[in-house]
């Protein structure tokens, strides 16, 4: 293993590399030497850049280089928490449009209302007197957090088509 600038240096490889993958503070300045390492046969570029100027001139080196099929993504980091949480199930026969359903008028206190198990694990339906209101389930879930700290940064995919001769 050794290290030097590839920036200036090149990887001193020549068609010999099926991909090239690049997390370099100016990608662009690589591109040339990347197109010189990968094979006659075509290869797959990748490169990873945290600020979008970066992308912008990597994708113009790309393209005078010959690549195609030059697409960008961005990568942002989003965090779940895993929760129990418990929603009403299904009903497909309910209509929220029937009048029979309005129950705003006598909706039941807290004090009223009695969980009763239904049989099934985490299946409790909520009984007000003699009527049934809902059924629910309690079930483990992912849920995204409202706000996303951090920082996004992108990847960059581009082709290079065979030499043809």
């Amino acid at each position: 293993c050794y290290h030097k600038d590839v920036c200036e240096e090149g990887f001193g490889l020549e068609n010999t590399a099926d991909a090239v993958f690049l997390d370099l503070p100016h990608p662009w300045k690589v591109v040339p030497h990347a197109k010189k390492s990968l094979k006659r046969s075509g290869g797959r570029l990748c490169s990873f850049s945290p600020c979008i100027e970066q992308v912008q001139e990597t994708c113009e080196q790309l393209k005078e280089n010959g690549f195609k099929e030059v697409n960008t993504i961005e990568c942002l980091l989003r965090e779940f928490q895993v929760r129990k949480i418990t929603l009403p199930e299904f009903d497909p026969e309910f209509d929220p449009l029937d009048e029979k359903n309005d129950n705003s008028d006598n909706l039941p206190s807290e004090q009223d209302n009695q969980q009763k198990e239904d049989g099934q694990k985490g299946m409790k339906r909520k009984h007000t007197g003699s009527s049934i209101m809902e059924a629910e389930k309690k079930f483990v879930t992912g849920v995204p957090l409202t706000s996303m700290p951090g920082h996004t940064g992108y990847l960059t995919f581009a082709t290079l088509p065979p030499i043809l001769s």
